[in-house]
């Protein structure tokens, strides 16, 4: 899943968790493959290394690469299967860092979570939250819920 604002129209970054039948917890963070589509060296990567980030201002956004690009294809929407760079941890309890792995990854995000809502899950936990209310399938609706309380365990951990 991806949690971005709001208003986000281009979710470059996604989570997952889960729960591995040894007690330990596996941990993946998944970028947009960008590289996949815009060559080294070219006339477009040329111009988003001069943008360096999309720019958002009151009423529009100038996005670093075209909107196909960042709006479609390097965004990891829900529902989509989508190229990214990924790192996968294998954690223990105490989010000590056991194994990982780093590569090229195909990801099907499952949802889009706003900030607020994250929030609002890790804050009501015996809230019951339907698949509307968190834009994917209903029976997805549980796992997203352990999965995000997990990695705020796990974070918490890490900021101990």
């Amino acid at each position: 899943f991806t949690v971005d604002p709001d208003t986000a129209r281009d979710m470059d970054d996604a989570l997952h968790w889960k729960q591995l039948e040894n007690g330990l917890h596996e941990v993946g963070v998944h970028i947009a493959d960008v590289s996949y589509f815009v060559s080294d060296g070219s006339a477009l990567d040329m111009e988003a290394s001069q943008r360096a980030t999309s720019t958002y201002l009151i009423d529009q956004v100038i996005p670093m690469l075209p909107h196909l690009l960042s709006n479609n294809l390097c965004s990891l929407c829900p529902k989509e299967d989508r190229l990214a760079v990924s790192i996968v941890w294998k954690m223990n309890d105490k989010a000590e860092i056991l194994d990982q792995w780093v590569g090229r990854t195909l990801i099907h995000s499952r949802a889009k979570l706003s900030y607020r809502i994250a929030q609002e899950i890790l804050d009501n936990p015996d809230r019951l939250w339907t698949g509307e209310d968190l834009k994917t399938s209903d029976e997805m609706v549980e796992p997203i819920k352990v999965g995000l309380n997990a990695l705020f365990r796990l974070t918490k951990c890490l900021t101990a």
